[in-house]
């Protein structure tokens, strides 16, 4: 197999992944467009626990990380950079999970992870302009956090509008 084709591929499936990626997140978003407060804390659960699996993943390999976004020379700097995105991701998730209990208030965790999300996407955005990371793999996660940071978006807009409605009731 020629360097050309494995080239192509490799960006053929970066491609693919970020654009499954985000619009996983963009129809998440449109899905919890008009449902109730507790369909939309039971994504957040579902989503809080993906990032919990996805910071296992992480811990557990590393290197898939680094090797996405070409940094697979970094050594040991890339594998510390893993793990401190594994931990990032555990912590994220937990505490998504935590702020979807039906006494907690989601708005402000649901905040944070949108704002972490888009100035990670920010930042990936530079790093791929400015050629530090692997073109296919650093925009197939630039397009996965453009799609959580839409999708959250969505949710605090839509859970805002809820229990305004709710807090109006009472």
């Amino acid at each position: 197999m020629s360097a050309n084709s494995t080239k192509f591929r490799r960006v053929a499936v970066a491609a693919a992944a970020g654009a499954v990626l985000f619009s996983l997140g963009l129809r998440e978003a449109v899905q919890l467009r008009d449902a109730d407060l507790e369909l939309a804390r039971s994504r957040a659960r579902q989503l809080g626990a993906t990032r919990i699996v996805a910071g296992i993943v992480l811990l557990l390999r590393p290197r898939l990380l680094t090797a996405a976004l070409g940094l697979s020379t970094a050594g040991e700097a890339g594998w510390l950079l893993s793990r401190m995105l594994a931990v990032r991701e555990l912590a994220v998730g937990t505490g998504t999970v935590a702020a979807s209990r039906s006494t907690a208030d989601p708005w402000p965790w649901l905040m944070t992870v949108s704002a972490i999300d888009g100035a990670e996407a920010l930042v990936l955005f530079t790093a791929v302009r400015r050629k530090a990371v692997d073109q296919p793999g650093g925009w197939a996660v630039l397009a996965a956090d453009a799609g959580s940071a839409a999708a959250l978006i969505t949710r605090i807009v839509h859970l805002r509008r809820l229990t305004a409605r709710s807090a109006a009731r009472r």
